[in-house]
């Protein structure tokens, strides 16, 4: 699999600071190498529920 950051996905970061561009685009590289085989994927389930349910959940955490 090819994996690229597109133009307008930096775009999409613009206005982020440099530290949270950085995670960001870590946190994408640890996903593609979960989606191409090169990671594991730890599974856990916390919440089961709809949009309304995770931002409480979240708000809450």
């Amino acid at each position: 699999m090819k994996f690229e950051f597109k133009p307008s996905f930096d775009r999409s970061l613009k206005s982020l600071s440099s530290k949270t561009k950085k995670e960001i685009k870590e946190l994408c590289i640890g996903l593609i190498d979960i989606l191409s085989g090169e990671s594991s994927l730890p599974i856990e389930f916390i919440l089961a529920g709809n949009h309304n349910d995770i931002k409480r959940f979240l708000k809450k955490n």
